[in-house]
């Protein structure tokens, strides 16, 4: 009888985890604490932003969170394959620099109905700069807990 009862419950959780894999790789916001994720490049919001490769082009993410507390998120990067997929190259061949930084730079809101702390980052920077071409996956995730992402946004880098 406990097999019976059990055997939904493992298939419903199993369901869930897959697609909260499936998403990783998408435009996809997992925490329904955080809104407005825009990506911006040089100055113009774009849904699929495109980086020259050894350029000056600056890929610009910002996102609102409405919890209303400071919370420390962290960004990696991640190659991907043509069809949005992990590539088989390792982060050294395509990061020149660090791969799982801090969002530094936030600001609370000011004299608004609701308050909100608003983030926001470029790539590249000091920290971490594009090695090839190709596609990537802009991975944030909150307090070090780098196996449950907050948000991803896909982006391209091209030669």
């Amino acid at each position: 009888m406990k097999k019976q009862i059990l055997l939904p419950h493992f298939f419903f959780l199993f369901l869930v985890f897959s697609q909260a894999q499936d998403k990783a790789f998408e435009n996809y916001t997992f925490d329904r604490d955080i809104k407005s994720v825009q990506t911006i490049i040089n100055g113009i919001i774009t849904s699929v932003p495109v980086l020259r490769l050894n350029s000056n082009d600056l890929l610009a993410v910002q996102f609102d969170d409405i919890g209303n507390r400071e919370v420390d998120f962290y960004y990696k990067v991640i190659h991907c394959d043509r069809n949005w997929s992990p590539s088989n190259i390792n982060e050294i061949e395509y990061i020149d620099g660090f791969n799982s930084e801090q969002v530094r730079e936030w600001q609370n809101s000011l004299d608004t109905k609701y308050d909100f702390i608003h983030y926001w980052m470029t790539l590249p920077n000091r920290d971490t700069r594009f090695k090839v071409s190709g596609n990537y996956i802009l991975y944030v995730y909150k307090d070090e807990d780098a196996e449950n992402p907050v948000f991803t946004r896909r982006f391209i880098v091209t030669e």
